[in-house]
């Protein structure tokens, strides 16, 4: 296993303890009963991108670029739910409505960017089967010592 393997599994315990602790600690008074339900979805969904995330990470053997960058944007959604939360409990018109469409246009983008980052990845590997084993020449470097070109 690699430092980064580690490092994933140790990033996915730091920000599932954060994920898990936060709600306890802030005042969960939601006056409409369905909003506390909008919340706890967005939260187990967005929950399930890090999870996906960070297990694709730690098993997927592909470039170690692609797999942070879903790990951290997995990570930065996690303030999402916050984000509804807050929109839940200021009443806002039209929140429960709105953390609906958040919430489709996170995982939209997520997949977006999951399969974007696949096809890249499948293409530098592709590219790299095609361009292995092959030398590029190397000229000779052309030295003039000249009396003449020393002062120039």
């Amino acid at each position: 296993m690699n430092k980064l393997k580690i490092a994933f599994i140790c990033e996915f315990l730091i920000i599932l303890s954060v994920v898990i602790a936060v709600p306890f600690m802030l005042n969960n008074d939601f006056s409409l009963t369905e909003g506390i339900g909008y919340y706890i979805a967005a939260k187990v969904i967005i929950g399930l991108l890090l999870l996906a995330s960070s297990g694709y990470a730690f098993f997927h053997s592909g470039p170690t670029g692609s797999n942070t960058v879903l790990v951290v944007t997995a990570a930065l959604f996690q303030l999402i739910p916050m984000g509804i939360r807050y929109m839940l409990l200021a009443l806002l018109p039209g929140a429960d409505i709105w953390s609906i469409v958040i919430i489709a246009a996170t995982l939209l983008i997520y997949c977006g960017l999951f399969f974007g980052l696949a096809f890249m990845d499948k293409k530098m590997a592709d590219r790299d089967i095609v361009s292995a084993g092959h030398e590029i020449p190397v000229a000779e470097e052309k030295v003039i010592l000249n009396d003449e070109e020393e002062g120039k």
